[in-house]
């Protein structure tokens, strides 16, 4: 009985973790302060029918779920992630940082800050 019960608290804090844990050396950033350069690309985590109103057009769009059948599309091998949580990105950066990526950081874009993010990196996407 303990032993079942030291594996299911294992499972749990195990997923916690990978979830909701901050990834080491990956910053959320703002989107100020994110500078595309042209060895980098944007990852866009979001569902594909989150992004088609962007306005981005230099975006690689992978959702989360596909992301282990895709990574190999991404050409660049340093990468911002652009996402609408903090878990969604978490869980990018990790699976991406073992696949040998660098993670330049993560960039949270949802409802409110949509234009935002569309008219400040108009001219480097």
């Amino acid at each position: 009985m303990s032993t079942a019960l030291f594996l299911i608290m294992g499972l749990i804090i195990s997923t916690m973790y990978r979830r909701y844990w901050p990834v080491r050396g990956v910053k959320f950033m703002s989107y100020s302060n994110a500078v595309l350069q042209d060895n980098e690309a944007v990852l866009d985590i979001r569902d594909f029918n989150a992004v088609s109103d962007t306005g981005l057009s230099r975006v690689i769009n992978i959702p989360v779920p596909y992301l282990k059948r895709h990574y190999k599309d991404i050409d660049k091998r340093y990468i911002y992630i652009l996402g609408s949580d903090k878990a969604g990105c978490n869980l990018t950066a990790r699976f991406l940082k073992k696949k040998g990526f660098k993670i330049k950081g993560s960039l949270i874009i949802n409802q409110d800050n949509k234009r935002n993010v569309s008219h400040k990196w108009r001219e480097a996407l």
